[in-house]
């Protein structure tokens, strides 16, 4: 049986080959969606909230994301335009 530990270690080796592979929340979050498509027929009510709430979690923060970035591009057309003037 795993640990927690063992886990974090799994995630630390992955992480480190993922450095030079440019990361997409939207890719994470639809390998995590087919996972749980794939597996939900053997998955616990607890394991499948767990993992929603994962997904859930990474999905706002990618929603605010990419809110923050129309915000700072609308602003810097907005900038851009007003020194044109």
């Amino acid at each position: 049986m795993m640990t927690k530990s063992d886990v974090i270690d799994l995630f630390m080796e992955a992480a480190g080959k993922l450095e030079k592979t440019p990361i997409r929340r939207e890719d994470t979050i639809l390998q995590l969606a087919q996972l749980i498509a794939d597996t939900r027929a053997t998955l616990s009510a607890a394991s499948l909230a767990g993992l929603v709430h994962i997904g859930a979690t990474i999905y706002k923060a990618n929603l605010s994301q990419s809110r923050a970035r129309k915000e700072i591009a609308a602003t810097m057309l907005e900038s851009v335009r007003n020194n044109a003037d």
